[in-house]
């Protein structure tokens, strides 16, 4: 996925039709749908230029949704909820 080139001062906005269904894996993550909803690194491939509070924001992301999920997944292996 290509880098969204930013300056310093400058902003972006982005708007979305609302005809448009978006759906979120991240907000079924979010509201307990954790093990099908999760497909893997949080935003994979995404950068924002010359942005560290956004690379250390996306890190805490990745590690947070991650542990959930790896959580989840012992728990239901516990529980048996989980077939091989």
């Amino acid at each position: 996925m290509p880098s969204i080139p930013s300056s310093p001062g400058q902003r972006s906005i982005v708007e979305f039709s609302a005809d448009v269904e978006i759906a979120c894996d991240v907000y079924d993550f979010e509201r307990g749908d954790m093990l099908s909803a999760y497909h893997g690194e949080f935003l994979k491939d995404f950068n924002v230029s010359h942005s560290s509070a956004f690379d250390a924001w996306l890190s805490d992301q990745r590690n947070l949704y991650q542990s959930q999920y790896l959580h989840q997944l012992l728990a239901a292996e516990k529980g048996g909820v989980l077939r091989r």
